[in-house]
């Protein structure tokens, strides 16, 4: 139950389905009457129209004047928007509010009483230039410091948890980074291990091709082709996994679907429409990295075999 003025909706971006939304007529006559959140809506008329009808909250009745559209919960960011689940609201005029319900809040625990007065909840002010914010922010925190001997308040500013969230995605970026290049420079140690193997294996061939006139920059380029070839398949294999992955999240969600109905319903929104999207450019730019690792590690196994002595590769057994 949130008791607030007609500017609330616009102030968090909730729009009004059907129906109109609270008006100021209705805080100055003290109205009973509601708007019900889009799940709130579903769950107590799930087959009736809700506009006209009426909602019992204590031993009073309340008007449905409208039902407001779907939004994506608040994040847990602390104060009074921490965790807000907005689809499950009802909506009163804020005068309506404290004459029918009032600001005091009592609770039983363990067999005593306690109350607590709470005027207000949540302040939400918005602002035309976005180069204003951060001074407001600081005013509002110095008003509110002098008026209060107790800091029983939160200033929550979206501008700077957005800069915040830039900067974790930042990190995680960069720690993204991290481990590729490790692993990258894990499958670069691997296939120079293989390649070296592959030199000392065909030493006898590598003094044959010698003996017949090939140059150091043939047999260097003989094994760079070979290690080309080796991760470039590498890299073919990537992608086709990657192909497969956007169908394989398809069939985990119609498992999940259909074998698991009630944790699918309790998904997030974002969870239950993942589609994972396949970016042209970057099959091109993965198989290129491929190719250009076995190039990178493939240069010393391929001058290692160049530099062989055609005496000594001929008595090799």
């Amino acid at each position: 139950m949130i008791g607030c003025t007609p500017d609330y909706f616009a102030a968090n971006k909730l729009a009004i389905a059907r129906g109109r939304g609270l008006s100021a007529h209705d805080i100055d006559r003290r109205d009973n009457v509601a708007v019900l959140a889009h799940e709130m809506a579903e769950r107590l008329f799930p087959i009736d129209d809700p506009l006209g009808a009426a909602v019992l909250v204590g031993q009073e009745f309340y008007l449905v004047v409208g039902v407001a559209a779907s939004r994506t919960a608040a994040a847990a960011i602390g104060g009074s928007l921490a965790a807000r689940q907005f689809d499950r609201d009802v909506y009163l005029p804020l005068s309506t509010f404290r004459a029918r319900i009032g600001d005091r809040n009592v609770t039983e625990q363990q067999g005593y009483f306690t109350a607590e007065t709470v005027e207000l909840d949540q302040i939400t002010v918005v602002l035309a230039d976005l180069a204003r914010v951060p001074a407001t922010a600081d005013l509002i925190r110095d008003l509110l410091k002098r008026y209060h001997k107790t800091e029983d308040y939160a200033v929550v500013v979206p501008q700077e948890l957005l800069e915040q969230a830039k900067t974790e995605r930042m990190m995680f970026n960069v720690l993204l980074l991290v481990i590729a290049g490790i692993s990258l420079l894990v499958g670069g140690i691997g296939i120079m291990n293989i390649m070296l193997a592959t030199v000392t294996e065909r030493t006898r061939e590598i003094g044959i091709r010698r003996a017949l006139g090939a140059t150091r920059g043939e047999i260097i380029r003989q094994f760079l082709c070979e290690t080309v070839v080796l991760s470039g398949a590498g890299g073919l294999l990537g992608v086709a996994a990657g192909f497969l992955c956007r169908p394989a999240v398809a069939l985990a969600r119609r498992g999940v679907e259909s074998f698991l109905p009630r944790v699918w319903a309790a998904l997030p929104p974002d969870i239950r429409g993942l589609d994972p999207p396949l970016v042209p450019w970057s099959i091109a730019v993965a198989f290129a990295i491929s190719v250009g690792l076995g190039i990178v590690f493939g240069i010393y196994p391929a001058r290692r075999a160049a530099a062989l002595d055609p005496i000594e590769a001929l008595r090799h057994e």
